[in-house]
């Protein structure tokens, strides 16, 4: 089992806001303790969201309760009263996530055992100041401990990402030439390069909200979002060439284009290996696939010009063009991928 870094951070938050309550004298940190627990988040700007709300629902609920419990404390009318103004006051400044923190705070004060107005006021002034305590820990610790960094892990996973679409494509072309025969492997790939999509849309989202601050990071979301609508782009042309192998071409219409395809496939095998090869020495090399699009255009002219189209089914042939196609097309787009 794996323990992330929100839940060591949190650890961490709630070591401070104890060991604070101790050297400030508070003697039961139970509201600094709760709020650094609800209002510890995966990025900074949802703590600091989070904990606003927190604050705010916990004013609302300290000031409605002192108000209500100076004029008729443990009524049951009043209460009840009570807890339909916050309700109401809350969803209409349109902080809803306030309500449930406003109506415990609202409920231990109403409720309390105090019975002066001077008790009444420190009582809700103490729960202030203990939840403002957690909020503050909860946001510094978030931003100082091991601070989230997602615009690197989003890069790192659209890598990954690039580097299956590449595997998929050569698996397909495999697939193609009848050299590969599993049809699990496609299945495989296909379904890891859409598991890495989501991981890299997600964390796209953390590196969004987290921009609101300006805090952190190197790459700016605006790169990241074209690179995984490439990403996105391509993996919807090779989508398209499953399809075509999952219907199947016929042998003798693969054989127009056995050779080149053959070509094409080791050319991108060698590309494949001095990728490898760049990665392992760390070093920044652009890779030009243009060569090999350009032969995919050639191939596709050969196709509808060839002199004999009319011998073949139109469907055949629909078919072998679309994945020519596709391919050519996710090869293009592969190619304006940042630092592949």
């Amino acid at each position: 089992m794996k323990i992330g870094l929100r839940v060591i951070k949190t650890g961490i938050a709630v070591f401070v806001s104890i060991l604070l309550g101790n050297l400030l004298g508070i003697e039961y940190p139970f509201y600094t303790v709760i709020a650094v627990v609800i209002v510890m988040q995966p990025t900074v700007i949802d703590t600091w969201k989070f904990g606003m709300n927190r604050m705010m629902g916990t004013t609302a609920g300290a000031v409605l309760g002192v108000i209500l419990a100076l004029l008729l404390p443990h009524n049951p009318i009043v209460g009840a009263i009570g807890f339909i103004a916050l309700i109401t006051l809350m969803n209409w400044i349109k902080k809803g996530e306030s309500i449930s923190i406003g109506a415990v705070v609202f409920a231990s004060v109403y409720l309390s055992e105090v019975l002066s107005t001077q008790e009444h006021i420190r009582y809700a002034g103490e729960r202030l100041f203990e939840t403002f305590l957690g909020i503050m820990v909860a946001v510094a610790v978030n931003y100082l401990v091991f601070p989230p960094n997602y615009d690197q892990k989003v890069i790192v996973e659209s890598r990954k990402t690039s580097k299956d679409l590449w595997k998929y494509s050569l698996i397909l072309i495999d697939f193609f030439l009848q050299e590969e025969k599993r049809y699990t492997a496609l299945d495989e790939q296909e379904k890891k390069v859409v598991q890495e999509l989501e991981i890299s849309e997600k964390f796209l989202e953390l590196q969004r909200k987290e921009e609101e601050i300006k805090i952190h990071g190197e790459f700016r979301t605006r790169d990241t979002i074209i690179t995984l609508r490439l990403e996105r782009e391509i993996y919807q042309h090779l989508q398209s060439m499953h399809q075509v192998m999952d219907r199947g071409i016929k042998k003798e219409t693969m054989d127009l284009v056995e050779l080149d395809m053959k070509l094409v496939r080791e050319m991108l095998g060698n590309i494949h290996n001095m990728e490898e090869q760049i990665l392992n020495q760390n070093i920044r090399e652009t890779i030009d696939l243009e060569p090999i699009i350009e032969k995919l255009r050639e191939m596709k002219k050969k196709v509808k010009n060839h002199k004999d189209l009319n011998r073949y089914p139109t469907d055949e042939m629909i078919k072998l063009i679309v994945f020519i196609y596709n391919l050519e097309q996710s090869l293009s787009k592969i190619n304006l991928i940042p630092d592949y």
